[in-house]
């Protein structure tokens, strides 16, 4: 995929006729051709936070704490790396990375998701529709960052314009997917947070509150790695159609 084929997309206006199934149907290819990264990255993850956890609760140190502040944001940090190598690891197995891997664009994408992140938190508590509205017309931005290399704030502007037609499908995908990993997960979160309460107070360390941790860990972690199959599944989307309709207007 070259730089002439994405300048295309630039100049059809990213129009793209598709829908939430459309969406949904992508997503589940996108993950099904990346389960295994996307599983790694579950596990990895975390038993780092988990094994953060228990270091913590086994000394005695507070999360809040000088020691246990730096160690939750090391965990943090090194688990936005991990979402990042996923992310490329995914856009190169579909062909839409169009340089070699390079630890240079992390920046950028850790910059672009504090900025989003920060902005889409903001919206949320403005009716939860700003917020919501943000986050579909930013959905490419980390993609583009990955795949091409594109400055923090050039990929926010050109995931806007990328989205522009499509900003209301895909804020109806985000809030039937956020429905549908409620459902899933919250029995089996739920689940864990009864017996973990049955095991002792919440500062108390056994095997099984561990091995329970880990467990709700992973799931968390792997809805995570699943939300960034969307995104990919998303980007390709609005790239394809892009290109469908520069064909026709040819």
């Amino acid at each position: 995929m070259t730089a002439e084929f994405f300048m295309g997309d630039i100049l059809s206006g990213y129009l793209g006729a598709f829908t939430v199934g459309d969406i949904f149907t992508k997503t589940f290819a996108v993950f099904v051709a990346n389960w295994r990264a996307t599983v790694i990255y579950a596990v990895f993850v975390a038993l780092l936070t988990s094994g953060l956890q228990f270091g913590l609760a086994r000394n005695g140190g507070y999360p809040f704490s000088g020691a246990g502040l730096a160690a939750t944001i090391a965990a943090t940090l090194l688990s936005n790396i991990a979402g990042y190598v996923l992310v490329w690891h995914i856009l190169d197995h579909l062909d839409f990375a169009t340089t070699s891997f390079s630890g240079g664009r992390y920046f950028p994408y850790l910059g672009a998701t504090i900025v989003m992140g920060i902005a889409s938190c903001f919206g949320m508590l403005l009716l939860i529709v700003p917020g919501l509205l943000l986050m579909a017309r930013w959905s490419a931005a980390l993609p583009l960052i990955t795949a091409r290399g594109t400055g923090v704030f050039d990929a926010m502007a050109e995931s806007w314009e990328m989205t522009r037609s499509r900003m209301w499908t895909i804020i109806g995908f985000y809030c039937l997917f956020g429905l549908v990993i409620m459902a899933i997960t919250f029995p089996v979160m739920a689940g864990i947070g009864i017996i973990s309460l049955r095991e002792g107070l919440p500062t108390e360390v056994s095997v099984t509150k561990l091995g329970l941790q880990l467990v709700g860990s992973v799931l968390q972690n792997l809805v995570s790695g699943v939300v960034v199959c969307s995104s990919v599944a998303l980007f390709a989307l609005l790239l394809e159609n892009a290109g469908a309709e520069t064909e026709v207007f040819a």
